[in-house]
C-alpha cells in the first residue's frame, strides 16, 4: 500500500510539472518527438556525465562553439541535480567582438518511471543588451511504450530590464532556437539509428518508431519554435543602431552649434 501511495505521489508531481505554466513557456521547440529508447538510455546517451552524444559535443561539432566546460551533475537538497555549461559562441566578423561568452545553468529532476524534466537558463555576456534578458527552456521526456520515449521542449525569452529592442530580441531568439533544436532533433535521430533494438521489440514496432520519428522531424523542418537567440542578426542590428544613434547625436550637436553661431552673430550686429 505504501508503494502504491508513493507511486501515486510521484505521478501527481509529474503531472503538475507537465501542466505548470509558471513561467509561461510560450514557444514550443520540439513537439512530442518520439524516439526509440528508454528513459535510462536517453539520459545515458545524451545527458549523463561524459555522455557519448552530450549537449556540449553537439554545440562544439554542429554549432561551432568553443571553450566549452561542463561541470558534473551535483545533487541539491530538494533531490534534483544541477550543472553549469560555459562556452564561447562565435559572432559575425567586422562588427563588434568576434565572440561572446555564454552560460547555461541546468536542473534535472527524475520522476520515477513517469519521466524527467530538464530546465535550463541561458545567459550571454559581452554583447549589447545581453544584460536585459535570458532564455528559459524546459524539456519533458516521458515513456510512450516499453522501449520508446517522447521529448517535448518549450522555451521563452524572459526580460529582466526594459529595452526598446524587446521585439527584435524575441524574434531573433526564436528564429535561432528553431534552428538550434532542429539540428538537435536530427542529432538525436541519427544517434539512435545506430542503437541496437531491444530484443523484445518486434520488427513492426521498430518500423513504427522509425516512421513516427522521421514524420515528426519532417514536420519540424517546416515549422518550429525554440530557444536561443541569433547572435549574428542581433549583434549586427545592435551595432547598426549604435552607429545611427551616434550619427543623430552628432547632427543634433552640429545644429546646436550653428544656432549658437547665429545668435552670436546677431548680438554682434
Amino acid at each position: 500500500a505504501d508503494t502504491i501511495s508513493e507511486e501515486a505521489n510521484v505521478q501527481e508531481e509529474w503531472d503538475l510539472v507537465k501542466s505548470s505554466n509558471d513561467p509561461p513557456y510560450n514557444e514550443t521547440s520540439i513537439d512530442t518527438l518520439v524516439l526509440p529508447c528508454t528513459l535510462d538510455e536517453f539520459f545515458a546517451l545524451f545527458l549523463a556525465n561524459n555522455a557519448p552524444h552530450s549537449i556540449d559535443k553537439y554545440q562544439r561539432d554542429s554549432i561551432g562553439d568553443s571553450e566549452l566546460t561542463v561541470s558534473s551533475w551535483t545533487t541539491v537538497p530538494d533531490g534534483s541535480h544541477e550543472r553549469v555549461i560555459h562556452f564561447r559562441h562565435p559572432l559575425p566578423s567586422g562588427l563588434g567582438p568576434d565572440s561572446a561568452f555564454a552560460e547555461r545553468q541546468q536542473c534535472f529532476r527524475r520522476f520515477g518511471d513517469f519521466g524527467f524534466c530538464l530546465e535550463t537558463v541561458t545567459s550571454v555576456k559581452g554583447v549589447i543588451a545581453s544584460d536585459c534578458f535570458h532564455v528559459l527552456d524546459k524539456w519533458l521526456v516521458e515513456p510512450t511504450g516499453e522501449t520508446s520515449v517522447a521529448l517535448t521542449v518549450k522555451h521563452q525569452v524572459q526580460f529582466t530590464k526594459r529595452t526598446l529592442l524587446k521585439r527584435v530580441i524575441q524574434n531573433t531568439s526564436n528564429t535561432e532556437a528553431h534552428k538550434w533544436y532542429k539540428g538537435y532533433a536530427n542529432m538525436l535521430n541519427t544517434s539512435l539509428k545506430d542503437k541496437e533494438p531491444d530484443e523484445e521489440m518486434d520488427e513492426d514496432e521498430l518500423k513504427q518508431h522509425t516512421k513516427t520519428t522521421d514524420t515528426i522531424a519532417g514536420e519540424q523542418d517546416v515549422s518550429k519554435s525554440s530557444w536561443y537567440w541569433s547572435f549574428e542578426i542581433f549583434s549586427t542590428f545592435m551595432w547598426l543602431c549604435l552607429m545611427i544613434g551616434i550619427a543623430l547625436l552628432l547632427l543634433q550637436m552640429q545644429n546646436k552649434i550653428a544656432l549658437l553661431e547665429n545668435q552670436v552673430s546677431t548680438l554682434q550686429e
